[in-house]
């Protein structure tokens, strides 16, 4: 029986670092592999969607004008639920830290299913200059983080 994965994101950055990694997921005979985009920032996303040629299973389309952290979350929440319940994923991908990765992995937990987010290191003399794109996620819980 495969694997169930289930990739999910929302940014043109995050889709850049997810595409090699569905690319090879899509080419493992043991992996059943999904994409769901939230389109957080849906024209720079359509332009790397399309460079990448990856075609996502699932689009939430969530991006809204003037939108916040609270339309971002509670859209992306509630376009999850059924997804996650109707694929019922064994594991949940995400990237980055962007409002997409901290209410997927959140979505994910919801549904007690682990979600493994995947970090690219970068080399900084001084950790206190890192930039986390949206604040809220430093403080993920490690439940959720991890």
């Amino acid at each position: 029986m495969a694997i169930k994965v289930l990739s999910i994101f929302g940014t043109r950055p995050e889709c850049i670092k997810m595409a090699p990694v569905i690319k090879k997921l899509k080419q493992e005979p043991r992996i059943e592999s999904r994409v769901c985009v939230t389109a957080q920032h849906r024209y720079m996303l359509d332009q790397i969607l399309d460079l990448s040629q990856i075609k996502p299973d699932v689009d939430l389309n969530i991006m809204m004008d003037n939108q916040g952290l609270t339309e971002i979350g509670a859209a992306i929440l509630s376009g999850l639920k059924p997804v996650l319940e109707e694929y019922q994923p064994d594991l949940v991908l995400v990237q980055g830290d962007t409002s997409t990765t901290f209410f997927a992995a959140l979505a994910a937990f919801y549904r007690q299913v682990p979600a493994i987010r995947i970090v690219q290191r970068l080399a900084y003399e001084d950790v206190g200059k890192i930039l986390v794109v949206e604040p809220h996620i430093e403080k993920l819980p490690p439940e959720l983080a991890n």
